[in-house]
């Protein structure tokens, strides 16, 4: 499955990011090159969803935030 929708990458990538993942594992999961990784890492970094712990990526409780968030929203328009 192909995603290129902005939001649907960044919750998979913070839903993903549960367990510390390394970037390559990452890269591998998303299907992303390493130009759209870093990309979405130092977004993901910068808007307090993911911290970086050494060569590991795992959500902050922001990032588990915005997941629930997000499952309320898309449970409601479901309705």
């Amino acid at each position: 499955m192909v995603y290129n929708n902005l939001s649907e990458n960044v919750a998979r990538i913070v839903r993903y990011c549960k367990t510390s993942r390394r970037k390559t594992q990452i890269m591998k999961e998303m299907n992303f090159s390493d130009l759209e990784i870093e990309a979405y890492t130092a977004i993901l970094i910068r808007q307090q969803l993911l911290e970086q712990n050494f060569r590991e990526y795992r959500t902050t409780k922001q990032g588990d935030s915005y997941l629930d968030t997000r499952n309320r929203v898309e449970i409601t328009l479901r309705k």
